[in-house]
């Protein structure tokens, strides 16, 4: 699949960073303060998705644990991983409180897609699904946005054999590369 690059640049970059760092910090906070109520090592985020990421789904300890609260224990990086066991009042209670407080969720990419207003969700002739990613590196915002920037209607679409989305107004300060330059911001 297709696939453009962009970097942003300047001011607005560094309040954008900035400010997914702040909201990273909160949800630090918040996530300690669940660790140390349910006396945890970490929790386990859900993988980063169209609709979002970051949402604790699990807690994970260095060691097995046994609560009537918790159920699972598979291995995962060296320890083991519980999800709330809803037959239970208190599994219930943390089940709600992983899916309801927000402040435990953050995914990076959605964060900025969203103060950047951008969406753009492409399927391929096998619907296989593709869309956009955005992160930072360097004190620069990276972006990338899939399929081609046209077509602009729906008979072009067609045309493509692409259920595809319009392109995304992409804001000034953002500037395309190509690949081996969006690349070696992050270090590749």
């Amino acid at each position: 699949m297709e696939r453009h690059y962009f970097i942003g640049e300047g001011p607005e970059a560094k309040e954008l960073i900035a400010e997914a760092w702040a909201r990273l910090n909160v949800c630090n906070n918040a996530r300690d303060k669940l660790l140390k109520q349910y006396e945890a090592d970490n929790v386990v985020p859900s993988k980063s998705t169209i609709t979002g990421g970051g949402r604790v789904v699990a807690l994970w300890f260095k060691e097995p644990v046994q609560r009537p609260y918790l159920k699972g224990g598979e291995c995962l990086e060296g320890g083991y991983f519980y999800y709330p066991n809803l037959r239970t009042k208190e599994g219930k209670a943390l089940a709600r409180r992983l899916k309801e407080d927000e402040l435990l969720t953050f995914d990076y990419s959605t964060f900025i897609l969203k103060k950047l207003g951008i969406s753009r969700i492409v399927f391929d002739e096998a619907l296989s699904r593709y869309y956009c990613t955005a992160g930072f590196a360097d004190g620069k915002v990276l972006l990338t946005v899939p399929g081609p920037k046209f077509p602009k209607d729906s008979e072009e679409r067609k045309k493509l054999k692409l259920l595809i989305d319009l392109w995304p107004k992409i804001p000034d300060w953002f500037r395309e590369v190509k690949e081996s330059e969006f690349l070696a911001v992050q270090g590749k």
